[in-house]
C-alpha cells in the first residue's frame, strides 16, 4: 500500500512538474481553458466590409444592450431597456451613430469570429441576426 501511494505521488509529482515546463514554455497559453484555441486575433473593418457586416445585423451583450443596423441606414438601439433610434454610416474606417443631437457617435469596429469591440467605447458584443425587441 505504502509503495502505491508513493508511486501515485511520484505521478503527480511528475504531472505537475510537466505542467509547470508547459506553463514556463507557452505562458500566452497558459490561460486558455480546455478548449485549446489561442486568444481571439481581432483586426479592423474597412469601410466596405462594415457596412457589408453590420447591415441588417445586430450587435449586443446578450443582456444589457444591443444595437440595430438596418439595411436602410436607421438604427435602433435598447441600452439597459430604454430604445433610441437615429441614423448609422460609416465614415473615415468608423462606425458612427447620429441620434439627431450634436456630434455623431463615431467608433472603431474590431471583429474576430461573431464577436465585436468598439474601441474606445468600452462596448463589446456579439454580432448576431436582428431579435424582435421592444
Amino acid at each position: 500500500m505504502t509503495r502505491r501511494i508513493a508511486a501515485t505521488a511520484g505521478v503527480l509529482l511528475l504531472i505537475g512538474a510537466t505542467a509547470a515546463v508547459a506553463v514556463a514554455i507557452w505562458p500566452e497559453r497558459a490561460g486558455e481553458g480546455s478548449s485549446g484555441h489561442a486568444a481571439d486575433t481581432f483586426r479592423k473593418l474597412r469601410d466596405a466590409e462594415m457596412r457589408a457586416r453590420l447591415a441588417g445585423m445586430e450587435v449586443t451583450d446578450g443582456v444589457h444592450w444591443a444595437e440595430q443596423y438596418m439595411r436602410d441606414g436607421i438604427y435602433k438601439a435598447f441600452h439597459l431597456g430604454k430604445p433610441s433610434r437615429g441614423k448609422w454610416f460609416v465614415r473615415d474606417g468608423e462606425l458612427c451613430l447620429d441620434a439627431g443631437k450634436g456630434e455623431p457617435d463615431c467608433r472603431e469596429v474590431w471583429i474576430s469570429g461573431n464577436k465585436i469591440e468598439f474601441r474606445g467605447t468600452g462596448l463589446e458584443g456579439l454580432l448576431q441576426a436582428q431579435q424582435k425587441r421592444g
